[in-house]
């Protein structure tokens, strides 16, 4: 394909940043000029340890498609590629003539590893990097010794004082210009249903009962829950029989929504004295996913080991194949285990407090490895999230970061 001198050439590299609003690197693709080419690597089969399982892999096809829609509407072709993301980047950059890669920036230890190397083979390209998945990137809160936080309050005491005195913006969608946009197939594109994320077991049709991913929807989802659910969250949240909490998890994860966008949003609503405690509340809960990527962060080790090394050797290896099926299936005997086990099966999803529940059952009583846990919803869950699955599992089977003691049931 022939490249113009005269055209500055920006490659935007999707990844769990699913969105056109408040898109730093897609914003500062399209303010550079020229030539824009989005492009999203699937390239999961490359990932040794905790490659996405099979609701997840659902969630980002369908979001992938909802992008690809809404870039479009803009003038841009979403290009999908399956394979290494260094060889393809640099076989694009020779393809296209860019002169520039931005991305967001992702914090798990194998995506900043792919990162680095990126950045170091592609030191001729200009590289724009943003954190927009967080309000806070990893590393930028420390205490007072300039160590990181391991227990949650002090944390976030911290980080709540520095949100309000540097405030939330967002950015404003924009009209992006389709012209000298390339049309032709790059070399190593495929299709979206190429990417292999959807099972050929048709399983997850279920999910579509439930769930519409997309950006769009994470829109009205926060629209939906300030209107019917925020004001009595402080409440509600603590039971699961009501619709009190945001289901904005899977939204976040794969960046159809930022945090920021939601703290603006909520800015603007007026509340009363009841209603403003419980929109701390909720802006709380968005300061345990914010620790638990910082946790992850400082000690990546966590996501297979306990932060607490005292327990690495504490639960068998091996555990009971019977009680953990019986636990998996929903099946224990126990009527609350039971019914969150299955609303998961079926719906991808479960109540913060049930997941509290089925979690100390599986380590406490049945004594089993809180790591075949974290297997098990990380594979199920349609919001699998590395950071906030090692640090809930932990936290209640005693042994990770400010985790209440074990003997908690």
């Amino acid at each position: 394909m022939s490249t113009s001198n005269t055209q500055p050439t920006t490659l935007v590299w999707f990844r769990r940043d699913l969105r056109i609003q408040n898109n730093p690197a897609l914003d500062y693709a399209v303010r550079r000029g020229g030539r824009v080419i989005p492009i999203y690597i699937e390239y999961s089969n490359s990932i040794k340890d905790w490659q996405p399982g099979a609701a997840s892999r659902w969630w980002c096809h369908h979001s992938l498609k909802e992008l690809a829609d809404s870039l479009q509407q803009q003038g841009l072709k979403l290009r999908f590629f399956s394979g290494e993301p260094l060889k393809i980047i640099t076989q694009l950059i020779k393809q296209t003539g860019a002169t520039a890669i931005a991305w967001n920036n992702l914090y798990e230890r194998t995506e900043r590893d792919l990162e680095a190397r990126i950045s170091s083979a592609c030191n001729d390209c200009e590289i724009y990097q943003a954190n927009s998945s967080l309000l806070f990137a990893p590393g930028s809160l420390l205490n007072k010794s300039e160590q990181p936080y391991r227990v949650f309050t002090p944390f976030w005491k911290q980080a709540r004082a520095d949100l309000e005195m540097t405030g939330v913006s967002i950015t404003r969608p924009k009209k992006y210009s389709a012209a000298n946009q390339p049309q032709a197939r790059l070399q190593g594109e495929c299709t979206l249903a190429q990417l292999g994320l959807l099972d050929e077991h048709p399983w997850h049709n279920k999910l579509q009962q439930h769930w519409q991913p997309g950006e769009v929807s994470a829109q009205k989802q926060l629209k939906q829950f300030i209107e019917y659910a925020a004001a009595d969250y402080d409440t509600d949240r603590d039971i699961p029989s009501i619709d009190g909490t945001s289901c904005l998890s899977a939204h976040l994860h794969f960046g159809e929504i930022t945090p920021s966008q939601i703290v603006y949003t909520l800015q603007q609503y007026e509340f009363d004295r009841d209603g403003k405690k419980s929109i701390e509340r909720f802006i709380s809960e968005l300061g345990w996913r914010e620790f638990a990527h910082h946790v992850l962060w400082h000690f990546p080790h966590t996501a297979n080991k306990c932060m607490n090394e005292k327990f690495n050797g504490f639960w068998p290896s091996r555990a009971n194949q019977k009680l953990l099926r019986e636990w998996q299936t929903g099946n224990t005997g126990v009527p609350l285990v039971d019914a969150g086990m299955r609303q998961l099966w079926e719906t991808g999803w479960m109540h913060n407090r049930v997941r509290m529940i089925v979690g100390s059952f599986l380590t406490k009583n049945l004594g089993i490895h809180w790591l075949h846990g974290a297997r098990w919803f990380w594979d199920t869950l349609v919001d699998a999230d590395l950071a906030n699955n090692t640090l809930g599992w932990q936290w209640v089977a005693g042994c990770g970061a400010d985790a209440a003691p074990y003997f908690r049931i």
